[in-house]
């Protein structure tokens, strides 16, 4: 009899067990749909705006090119470009979020020079740096070799270095710096633009974040390049963060493990 009432009890409390998992199995996947659908419902309002915008613009360069207006053309192909660019990144950021959700981006570590890629990122948006006549300072004696996957550490530094540009003002400075330590490499991207408001720090990592704020020159941001950010540096052991005096500064840190051999390819989960 007592020997019932023992397997009974264990009985019941491997089911209870197994229905709380199941609950929690429920909850998660319940979640994950809900994120899944608010990250569709973005994407197409997001897609809808500078489609729009790209097809009207279009029209109306065919026609001052038609009329002979080249000067009103050349005005309305400048905005057309950057709307493109702009759509361009948003659709990156998006792939490269949803591939790294479900599993299909794999994080391949090699060693590299990481001044490569900030000098190349600071030559991708040299345009957007004259047009603002921003100054940007690199201090690289610090930044030696590291071991990490160039890819995604590029596509890190470049929202970084556009959220500076974006959030400067004509004149402003954007300072980058590298601290390397016994186990890890800090790096800092600082600019002294209008800085983020203290309610929105919170969230700004936040892929289901719909706040887009814009620019000192109006200028439009894709909404989701911080989220790719932070998913990219926790794929590699590290951490990101901002510091921020709203009005006067803003500054991004991350961290990456300073390994001392090579790290093998592996796949992320």
């Amino acid at each position: 009899m007592e020997k019932n009432y023992k397997y009974q009890k264990e009985l019941i409390l491997n089911l209870n067990d197994q229905n709380q998992k199941l609950n929690e199995q429920h909850a998660a996947l319940a979640e994950l749909n809900d994120t899944k659908d608010r990250y569709y419902s973005i994407l197409a309002h997001d897609l809808r705006n500078p489609m729009h915008t790209i097809l009207g613009l279009s029209e109306v360069v065919n026609e001052n090119l038609k009329a002979g207006n080249s000067e009103e053309a050349a005005l309305h192909i400048s905005t057309l470009i950057g709307t493109a660019q702009n759509t361009y990144q948003l659709l990156d950021n998006l792939l490269l979020w949803s591939y790294s959700q479900s599993g299909k981006i794999k994080l391949q570590s090699e060693p590299f020079d990481f001044k490569l890629i900030i000098e190349d990122s600071i030559s991708i948006f040299e345009n957007n740096i004259q047009s603002k006549k921003i100054k940007v300072e690199f201090d690289s004696n610090e930044i030696h070799e590291i071991n990490a996957d160039k890819n995604m550490l590029g596509t890190v530094v470049r929202n970084l270095l556009s959220n500076a540009i974006k959030f400067s003002h004509r004149g402003g400075k954007i300072k980058i710096s590298c601290e390397c330590k016994k186990n890890q490499h800090l790096f800092k991207i600082k600019d002294s633009g209008i800085g983020i408001p203290e309610d929105s720090i919170q969230t700004i990592f936040d892929i289901t974040n719909t706040l887009s704020t814009k620019g000192t020159n109006n200028e439009k941001g894709t909404g989701y390049g911080l989220a790719i950010c932070r998913e990219f540096i926790e794929k590699h052991n590290g951490k990101i963060w901002v510091e921020c005096k709203y009005g006067r500064s803003t500054t991004f840190f991350f961290t990456i493990p300073n390994t001392a051999k090579p790290l093998k390819n592996y796949a992320v989960d």
